[in-house]
């Protein structure tokens, strides 16, 4: 692994063990703690004892615990990256299984990382479990610009920034479903649709799942705001290489901040509920687009 950059990395690791994930930093650590950097280790307490074991006990290495960062709810983990930032560089090794946050909080998270200064010396290396409930695992590819393996790092296909536009149809879909959806009766007909296209696309059964229940989200968060006045919500789907891409449209409510399942969520505060923060833990990229009279969702799955 090679030395520190002088600006912000934000890198994702799928591991299946805590001996994995460190056999994957330890270069990184040795090498920011040789330049007189900081390191900081969120993790486990059994990654902490390999670490310990590998580095020595006397190691120059922070072991705070996720608790302790939370007195400042979401802004407490951003601040100690920053913190842990100095001109030798930094490094934060964090890993999701020691977070208690919700899924939803957990992408916010990682996409507020992401809007940290581009220049700010510090690597934080994020690692899920492969077997860790599914939206972890998709909110680690989707916010990780690039990965980190056993053998090095690579760019990661699957990071779509949070603020990227989203164009659809994109140029080789083919549009497999138009569908419009009155209220809360027709989603269960929505699902079965969406499922057969994501089959019909050739999507892997994880996929095939994730696809639907973005779609049906996606629906919810148009229609649930007009539904009681009888108004549809056209669904549009597409399919394109192994992925499904879709849209949703229907009338803007009067206050687009309010009507809709997510804002009525328990949220940590100081951060604003987020519309797409359910339809996001099951896609790769989601927009909002909130015209004078039409509201629409896009997303792109698989």
């Amino acid at each position: 692994m090679r030395a520190p950059t002088p600006g912000l990395e934000h890198l994702g690791h799928l591991s299946g063990t805590s001996e994995e994930f460190v056999a994957a930093v330890l270069p990184r650590v040795r090498s920011t703690l040789a330049a007189g950097g900081r390191v900081s280790a969120v993790v486990e307490r059994r990654t902490r004892r390999a670490l310990v074991e590998a580095l020595g006990p006397d190691v120059a290495i922070g072991f705070p615990t996720a608790g302790a960062l939370r007195t400042a709810p979401s802004d407490g983990f951003l601040a100690h990256v920053r913190d842990t930032a100095t001109p030798a560089g930094g490094l934060v090794l964090a890993q999701y299984s020691v977070f208690d946050l919700a899924d939803t909080d957990l992408r916010a998270g990682e996409e507020e990382v992401n809007r940290l200064p581009a220049d700010l010396p510090v690597t934080l290396v994020c690692a899920c479990a492969h077997d860790d409930r599914d939206a972890r695992v998709t909110t680690l590819r989707a916010t990780h610009p690039r990965l980190l393996h056993a053998d090095g790092i690579r760019v990661n296909p699957g990071f779509h920034g949070v603020a990227d536009p989203l164009v659809l149809p994109r140029p080789d879909d083919v549009r497999v479903l138009s569908v419009a959806v009155r209220g809360t009766v027709d989603l269960r007909s929505l699902r079965v649709r969406v499922e057969a296209a994501a089959r019909a696309a050739g999507l892997a059964e994880d996929d095939v799942h994730r696809a639907v229940i973005a779609v049906h989200e996606a629906a919810v968060v148009v229609g649930s705001a007009v539904w009681p006045g009888r108004v549809a919500c056209a669904v549009q789907v597409w399919a394109g290489v192994r992925s499904l891409a879709a849209e949703v449209r229907g009338p803007k409510p009067a206050r687009p901040d309010v009507g809709t399942a997510t804002d009525r969520l328990p949220r940590h505060p100081g951060r604003r509920p987020g519309l797409l923060d359910h339809v996001r833990l099951f896609c790769r990229a989601a927009v909002v687009d909130d015209g004078d009279e039409v509201r629409t969702i896009r997303l792109v799955t698989g």
